[in-house]
């Protein structure tokens, strides 16, 4: 296959793929042969698209830090056979453009490497610098202040205890955008005219591990006289006992300053309101559902709640007291 054809032959590809319902990914072999078996692209349950490259005889580790693109090594099977593959894959939908390219440009390295897992390796770390800037062009308003909203709870945490970096798991996609010790967070960010809050899925309401959950709504503003995202990750790397990790995670999150282009947005947050996720607060969950999970075909559920309920079932709170109640 050439670099001519490959666009064609991706297009092919991503065409026929459909999310798998019984297994974890479902492939597309190339015509590309490493060590007797097939690179691949495939998809996965959420519908992220892959890049499967074989290895053998190779000392290999792969990347999975916190990041839109991936990359694992890991053993397989298709058609019967198992082999060794390095998995690169785009964690953010709409950056699938770009990892075609990351794709051609993989495949036409490796045709001409004695090792490709190696070549590959260094194809993809090239390739990350692009991935966040493009995520950041993608970046719009909404996006910007439930960031803002996020990096103001988690500084909070962090006065109270510099080693809570890692109970901030919205970038990772986790159900609540933090896990504390105590209880779980997840934050919505709304604007002063907003009326209403968006909830993600049947798991980003509900409870796990036996622990309390909280909704905390911002209303995160623009203000003169207010804080940039500069200036709110300055704060945070600064308080964090680990600011590599905490880079890592905001890495993932797409934003970053961009060189020559000061960071002008200054925004404030004007009320936090929290509100205890118990049985009496309205909320689609598991146990809300006839089946216990959404019906076959139905994915990416999301719903509205009204500010004012919200309001109706929370109370104002300051960042110490949240900080101090999850720590």
């Amino acid at each position: 296959m050439t670099a001519d054809e490959m666009p064609g032959e991706l297009q092919r590809a991503w065409a026929v793929l459909r999310p798998p319902k019984d297994s974890e990914l479902a492939s597309y072999p190339l015509e590309l042969i490493l060590h007797g078996a097939d690179c691949r692209v495939a998809v996965d349950t959420n519908a992220l698209r892959h890049l499967l490259v074989p290895v053998q005889d190779e000392q290999l580790a792969g990347d999975t830090r916190p990041s839109n693109l991936r990359a694992a090594v890991r053993w397989l099977v298709f058609g019967g056979q198992r082999h060794c593959y390095i998995d690169v894959w785009c964690a953010e939908p709409e950056l699938n453009a770009e990892f075609d390219g990351l794709i051609a440009d993989v495949l036409q390295e490796i045709e001409r490497s004695e090792q490709p897992g190696i070549a590959a390796l260094g194809v993809i770390d090239r390739w990350r610098r692009l991935f966040r800037t493009q995520s950041l062009r993608g970046m719009g308003t909404e996006a910007r202040r439930a960031l803002f909203a996020e990096l103001t709870v988690l500084r909070s945490l962090l006065k109270v205890d510099p080693r809570t970096v890692g109970t901030w798991t919205g970038p990772l996609r986790a159900p609540h955008d933090f896990e504390a010790f105590r209880r779980c967070i997840e934050v919505k960010a709304v604007g002063r005219a907003s009326d209403h809050v968006v909830v993600h899925g049947i798991e980003q309401m509900a409870h796990h591990d036996g622990r309390p959950l909280d909704l905390v709504v911002l209303e995160v503003v623009e203000d003169p006289d207010g804080t940039t995202l500069t200036e709110l990750t300055r704060q945070v790397r600064e308080l964090a006992a680990d600011p590599a990790g905490f880079d890592e995670l905001l890495d993932t999150t797409g934003w970053a300053p961009l060189p020559g282009q000061p960071d002008v947005e200054a925004l404030t947050v004007t009320e936090a309101v929290r509100v205890a996720v118990d049985t009496s607060f309205p909320k689609l969950v598991r146990g809300s559902l006839v089946l216990g999970s959404l019906p076959q075909g139905l994915s990416h559920l999301s719903y509205r709640i009204s500010r004012d309920l919200v309001l109706e079932h929370g109370r104002t709170v300051s960042m110490e007291r949240l900080a101090g109640d999850a720590a």
